[in-house]
């Protein structure tokens, strides 16, 4: 069976944990392949060395040191079209507006603290 690649990129190690303690409680828990990286440099990283098949789905923090979700999603869109990927933030949704036109380098939001139905929908299109 085709395990789910889900990449988790936050720098709060908290948000980590409670995302493995929320999912482990659904249905499609054993379909899915979690990965948790610190920032998108991490995660940018992680696929050079691995040279892995892509991610199916990210969901990645916007504000991060090193590398921040923005500059994530650019590069994930150039180099891995096909990966899904999806923001999260705590920060009020008008000042992400003033942000980079995220709907253009993402397929949605999620906005913190992450609802597990929520995140279980977008997991669930991908997988069914």
């Amino acid at each position: 069976m085709k395990k789910f690649k889900i990449a988790f990129v936050d720098d709060e190690e908290m948000i980590h944990t409670l995302i493995k303690i929320k999912l482990s409680s659904v249905s499609f828990f054993e379909k899915i392949e979690l990965y948790n990286f610190s920032s998108g440099l991490d995660c940018v990283t992680h696929l050079t060395q691995v040279q892995q098949k892509e991610f199916d789905i990210i969901f990645t923090d916007i504000t991060m040191p090193e590398m921040d979700g923005i500059e994530l999603a650019k590069i994930i869109n150039e180099k891995y079209p096909t990966t899904e990927l999806y923001f999260t933030s705590a920060l009020n949704p008008k000042v992400l507006e003033e942000k980079e036109d995220l709907n253009s380098l993402s397929k949605g939001y999620l906005e913190k603290p992450i609802n597990l139905h929520s995140l279980t929908s977008i997991i669930e299109q991908k997988i069914l």
